[in-house]
């Protein structure tokens, strides 16, 4: 064993499976109580501005999207999310969702859910 190998930086930075899920459990239920804006900081302690593509991405986005100032990087993030992931019909069909709500974009996401 190398004990000057780079990875074991990198393996004591890792999280615990247990201590993660605890947070995303937390992140999740401050979101449903729509404390959006700390439900992200504790996203953001555990993926930094890029979440895993998956339902975490989902939960992600979402609650990005609820926030003050997260709507336009919530939609430009899930557009980039459908497009690595084409045969993933959630994320387009999320992405419709989040932007029916806007009068702006609602022609466009009543389009995307209509396709789906």
């Amino acid at each position: 064993i190398n004990p000057n190998d780079p990875n074991i930086g990198r393996i004591e930075a890792l999280t615990s499976t247990r201590v993660q899920s605890e947070s995303l459990r937390q992140a999740g239920e401050m979101a449903r109580q729509g404390k959006n804006e700390d439900a992200m900081r504790i996203y953001r302690e555990l993926y930094g501005d890029r979440p895993p593509d998956g339902d975490i991405a989902l939960a992600y986005y979402q609650t990005m999207y609820g926030t003050a100032s997260g709507k336009e990087q919530a939609i430009a993030a899930m557009r980039a999310l459908a497009a690595r992931n084409p045969g993933e019909t959630r994320y387009v069909v999320e992405l419709g969702r989040m932007l029916s709500y806007s009068a702006n974009t609602r022609e466009e996401g009543i389009r995307i859910l209509q396709s789906h």
